[in-house]
């Protein structure tokens, strides 16, 4: 094993507090969401529930990438404490967040910044894993992005929202996609998004919430090629960020049940996802189990 140590500097989409990612001796630079004139620093000043139920008592809304400071501040200080830092944060097709992190990185020589589609609880099981295999290979980097390449091609995001009038206002969608998701609120219909391999497409189009969850299990299914008696199944690990519906939040906990499948984690989504999908937004992610992979 080396001695070399692997530092990370994760952002708001991990979806933990401040408090947490020091515990573990995480950077963290945090997004600003504002709420009708009021701003809040991701992770510290509220819980993520508090932030998400101001975001839904809220009218005007609007999401800030991390500041400069906080980002040179985060990156400067885990570049001064281990061999090598990650900075593993939000996607590029998201935010420019990626750009300005690389940006800040090249005045730091052992800083790097992967590009990547994860989220929530996902971060802290590659770091882990990454961990591991940066010290079983004498921190080998070339060897740690190869493993984060395969780690991300078996990864998979959707986010179905109940509510497109917050994509709609989000800023984040085409005016053709404006038009084409105002006629589907008009019949009801529930589009989600897909997230795979640093890019962003339509999902799938569901009639109800409850058919769009099922839809989405079917296709983590699909995915990782789940066998029907689901003896495979434990090689794969289903995350869940959810929003504040309860009914909702728990239609996907019955779902997973019903075909038979563990629910790694759960936790309350980025304020950053539920300012642009709204507060009720359920955002579910599939990765490998890294536990059975080797690390050398």
């Amino acid at each position: 094993m080396s001695s070399k140590k692997l530092g990370f500097v994760f952002d708001s989409f991990t979806c933990m507090s401040k408090d947490f990612l020091d515990k573990h001796n995480y950077g963290y630079a945090p997004f600003i969401t504002t709420i009708d004139d009021n701003s809040y620093v991701d992770g510290i000043e509220l819980s993520q529930k508090e932030v998400i139920e101001k975001i839904k008592a809220g009218k005007e809304l609007k999401s800030s990438m991390p500041t400069i400071e906080s980002f040179t501040k985060a990156i400067e200080a885990k570049s001064k404490e281990c061999d090598d830092v990650l900075v593993l944060g939000i996607s590029s097709c998201l935010s420019s967040a990626y750009n300005t992190a690389k940006l800040i990185a090249k005045d730091y020589p052992n800083v790097h910044v992967y590009d990547n589609t994860w989220g929530a609880e996902q971060y802290l099981v590659i770091a882990e894993y990454i961990s591991k295999v940066y010290e079983a290979n004498d921190g080998n980097m070339d060897i740690v992005f190869a493993e984060l390449d395969k780690i991300q091609e078996s990864s998979l995001i959707f986010v179905l929202p109940p509510n497109v009038d917050y994509v709609i206002k989000g800023g984040r969608v085409s005016s053709l996609r404006k038009f084409l998701l105002s006629a589907m609120r008009l019949l009801t219909l529930k589009p989600y998004v897909k997230f795979y391999m640093k890019k962003t497409t339509t999902g799938g189009i569901a009639k109800s919430m409850k058919s769009g969850i099922k839809q989405i299990i079917k296709k983590f299914i699909d995915f990782a090629n789940i066998s029907s008696n689901k003896n495979n199944a434990n090689d794969w690990l289903f995350h869940i960020a959810h929003g504040v519906n309860d009914e909702y939040n728990q239609q996907v906990l019955d779902a997973y049940k019903a075909e038979g499948l563990e629910i790694a984690s759960k936790c309350y989504v980025s304020s950053a996802v539920a300012v642009h999908t709204g507060p009720e937004a359920i955002c579910f992610m599939l990765m490998p189990n890294l536990s059975k992979w080797p690390i050398k």
